[in-house]
């Protein structure tokens, strides 16, 4: 008796989901990481034609909670070393495949490419 109990349980709660859900809130969100996702890839291909190497110590690393293919997406604040010298902290959301998720962390240093005319806009070199 208890699975046909909890099977109408959870088929009211579902229910209840499906009327409560946004459907437009969850799609723009959907659309707003699919452009991000198509931003950050031209500037990965700009960055393979003018953007200079530097480094950057990671300071913070925040999941956004999205999951695309085999990575995940996280939000950064990096402290990034210009050759000059320089250092500039940066915000970048990107995703990162799971396999390099131990390699981005608080303290890490890593290797990016920078534009060098605005070093906010640069890309990890991690791979």
């Amino acid at each position: 008796m208890g699975f046909f109990t909890n099977f109408a349980k959870l088929t009211a709660m579902g229910f209840e989901n499906l009327v409560t859900m946004d459907t437009g809130a969850q799609l723009a969100q959907a659309q707003a990481t699919m452009d991000a996702l198509i931003a950050q890839n031209a500037l990965r291909t700009e960055a393979a034609e003018g953007f200079v190497p530097a480094t950057a110590t990671v300071q913070r690393v925040t999941s956004t909670g999205v999951v695309v293919n085999d990575g995940v997406q996280v939000a950064l604040e990096l402290t990034v070393l210009l050759q000059g010298g320089a250092s500039v902290p940066v915000h970048l959301t990107t995703v990162i495949p799971m396999v390099l998720v131990p390699r981005v962390q608080p303290g890490a240093t890593l290797p990016v490419k920078v534009d060098p005319t605005n070093p906010s806009r640069l890309v990890l070199d991690l791979w």
